[in-house]
């Protein structure tokens, strides 16, 4: 489970991590109640730690914040004050327990056992699946009563995938859930410990394939359905290796194939020159910039193989002197990714864009009810019926084909009420919201649960209302809802000294109604950006004159920038990079190897949360 800290004592908050990570616990620390409110908008937490004495936003204060925004997050107040008054404010602000300092760890522990366990989301201390037992008292896990010696990691994992059985979990999620900030994780290492915990698993007499992998999106136990003829090796490899890419990213790897094999012939040159022993250093050095631009470009083409060699090849330039085994190793790199790149480039555009198209509001959309209470069928109806926005009534559950039919037909899917009181279907919301495009889907039904809203959250469902609704509420969820899939009237600076990345961005967000401003040159930045006055800004790290880390800096220390979002784009992986990057005041770090659906989603979702919180900030 995951815990934020905001605590400004260091040696107290040094202690209660050590204790909490003892117990297993995921610890993220934090020392003022803004960079808590901040952090908190970031991640999703099980539980939230707040001392009330913090800076520039007190710890009673900063509960409120989160209350009033619906953060529902468990939350335990720590102070030194013993006063009847204050523990009422705390309770009144929304805190489920309040701690007085000095406090016994054990007391500490065991208070904030009990705060989980009042807000567990499964009522058994066992979590089961099919022959699988997971006892979260004790942890002990079993299959077909066989015990297996899970590392904390691997434990992690299976509580993870067995509390959320219908959820596939991305490697970035994964990282988010089981790893604190300071703990800097690759990819290859989850995909590692998923390794060992299939072993581990098999071993004890489970099918390999229990937790199965969603090619594309992540990790997931393997769920119940009759097992399907396996295709033939060949082809599958090819429809996983076939690159996802619409048309402007096909015309722009036209226009730069010529640019990025030139680059991997400086490769070709420095490993030969390496080999006859005649090592030129402006050639390593070139070598390992052409590497670099390699390892952030290969990537947004869908390269990803590309750009791990690539960033392995830049590794190896950095040596001063490669020894033979070294140099052989060398070559065959660049030989792998001469053959990736010519291999796997793409040539043609394929049936269905990577990155959905979004509509413009203008265009029709359509509003299906699946109910049969006929108070809420009319009030949706009146609501539609004020935005004009067509209706269509459905009475069977089975309509679910000719859901997933007319979704594909149109440019935009319909919005979706599912009435719980008559249809409760997980399985139905699942499907919905798990296809491609995703349907919303709001939920509505009478009932007080709080474990169902999490449940629906969870099942991606957009908005859970309770009956009764209004037209006017109504209303506001349905425009929400289209809010969420609109075009954007944002601004966005991209400093970057590869103009393929530049113009990539560019035609990768304009579909969106996202203006774009590049610069190439950092020396430039500062008058464009007062120019500009963007939304958000995306900085590489890498560049010549001027780093991306300097560029933010200098945005940071100027009283009218410091609340504008910044994201660093770069081919960096390393923590130091990353730790170095937050503390100049990031608010986001993106990898160039990473897909462009992937990276412009984050894009998107990070100008639509800003918008929120302006929207937000507005009313108070």
């Amino acid at each position: 489970m995951r815990v934020l800290l905001v605590e400004d004592d260091p040696n107290l908050a040094e202690t209660l991590v050590e204790a909490l990570v003892h117990q297993s616990y995921t610890v993220d620390v934090v020392m003022d109640g803004i960079s808590g409110w901040e952090q908190a908008q970031k991640l999703s937490y099980d539980l939230m730690i707040l001392d009330v004495g913090l800076p520039q936003l007190d710890g009673i204060s900063l509960c409120q914040k989160l209350r009033s925004q619906n953060i529902t997050t468990p939350i335990l107040l720590l102070t030194a004050y013993h006063h009847r008054e204050d523990k009422v404010k705390g309770f009144d602000a929304g805190a489920d327990d309040y701690v007085v300092k000095p406090f016994d760890i054990q007391e500490l522990s065991a208070r904030i056992r009990a705060i989980l366990r009042r807000r567990q989301q499964t009522p058994t201390a066992i979590l089961q699946w099919e022959k699988l037992r997971l006892n979260v008292n004790t942890c002990e896990v079993t299959y077909q009563d066989n015990p297996l010696n899970l590392t904390p990691k691997e434990y992690g994992l299976l509580e993870l995938f067995l509390k959320h059985h219908q959820r596939v979990f991305s490697l970035n999620i994964i990282i988010e859930k089981l790893w604190d900030l300071e703990e800097t994780p690759t990819e290859n290492t989850v995909r590692a410990h998923i390794k060992g915990l299939r072993n581990k698993l098999k071993s004890a007499g489970a099918p390999g394939n229990l937790i199965e992998t969603v090619y594309g999106l992540g990790y997931r136990l393997k769920q119940e359905s009759p097992p399907q003829p396996e295709p033939k090796k060949n082809s599958t490899k090819q429809a996983q290796n076939q690159p996802k890419f619409n048309q402007a990213l096909v015309q722009i790897w036209e226009r730069y194939r010529g640019k990025i094999c030139d680059r991997i012939t400086i490769l070709e040159q420095f490993s030969l020159a390496a080999q006859q022993e005649k090592t030129d250093p402006n050639l390593q050095q070139q070598a390992q910039q052409e590497a670099h631009k390699l390892a952030g470009s290969l990537g947004t083409f869908g390269l990803g193989r590309g750009s791990v060699l690539a960033r392995e090849i830049e590794q190896l330039c950095q040596y001063k002197t490669l020894s033979s085994e070294q140099i052989l190793h060398f070559r065959q790199l660049v030989f792998k990714l001469r053959q990736e790149v010519e291999n796997n480039a793409p040539h043609s555009p394929p049936p269905t864009p990577a990155i959905p198209q979004p509509s413009p509001l203008k265009s029709s959309h359509q509003v299906w009810i699946l109910s049969q209470d006929q108070s809420l069928i009319h009030s949706i109806q009146t609501a539609s019926f004020h935005l004009g926005i067509e209706t269509q009534i459905l009475t069977d559950q089975s309509l679910i084909t000719t859901l997933k039919t007319s979704s594909q037909e149109k440019q935009y899917p319909p919005i979706v009420f599912l009435d719980f009181d008559f249809y409760y279907s997980y399985e139905l919301l699942t499907q919905l919201t798990q296809e491609t495009p995703s349907i919303p889907v709001i939920v509505l039904t009478e009932q007080k649960n709080f474990s169902q809203r999490v449940k629906v959250a969870q099942s991606g469902g957009k908005a859970f209302l309770q009956k009764p609704v209004t037209s006017e509420q109504i209303i506001k969820v349905i425009m929400d809802v289209l809010r969420q899939s609109c075009t954007l009237n944002a601004k966005v600076l991209i400093v970057d000294d590869d103009s393929q990345i530049l113009e990539t961005f560019q035609l990768l967000l304009e579909p969106w109604g996202i203006q774009t401003v590049t610069v190439e040159d950092p020396r430039h930045f500062w008058e464009i950006l007062e120019a500009t006055i963007p939304d958000l800004l995306i900085l590489d790290i890498e560049m010549p004159y001027l780093d991306g880390i300097e560029l933010c800096q200098v945005v940071r220390a100027d009283p009218r920038w410091k609340s504008l979002p910044v994201i660093f784009l770069t081919a960096h992986t390393n923590g130091e990079i990353k730790h170095q990057v937050f503390m100049v005041g990031a608010d986001d770090y993106l990898t160039k190897t990473t897909e462009a659906s992937i990276l412009v989603n984050r894009i998107l979702n990070r100008l639509r949360r800003t918008q929120s919180l302006r929207e937000a900030s507005t009313k108070f």
